[in-house]
């Protein structure tokens, strides 16, 4: 009975990773526009060489590259 109390709770947990991790897409717009087009440009297709393009680059890319800036 206990077992199946905790692969339960597990389960539950599982299921509510990815709601959590799913984040505020108007909040990520907000800082994009504020902060990110200062450089990258208002579409993220800088004119400048000193900053990368971000319009067009993969989703994994862009995290991987973001963490690793931190």
């Amino acid at each position: 009975m206990r077992a199946m109390k905790t692969l339960t709770l597990l389960g539950l947990i599982c299921l509510s990773v990815p709601a959590g991790a799913a984040g505020d897409a108007a909040a990520g717009q907000q800082k994009a526009t504020q902060v990110c087009a200062a450089c990258h440009g208002p579409t993220g297709n800088s004119e400048n060489a000193q900053y990368p393009k971000l319009a067009g680059q993969y989703q994994d890319y862009l995290e991987h590259a973001l963490k690793g800036y931190q």
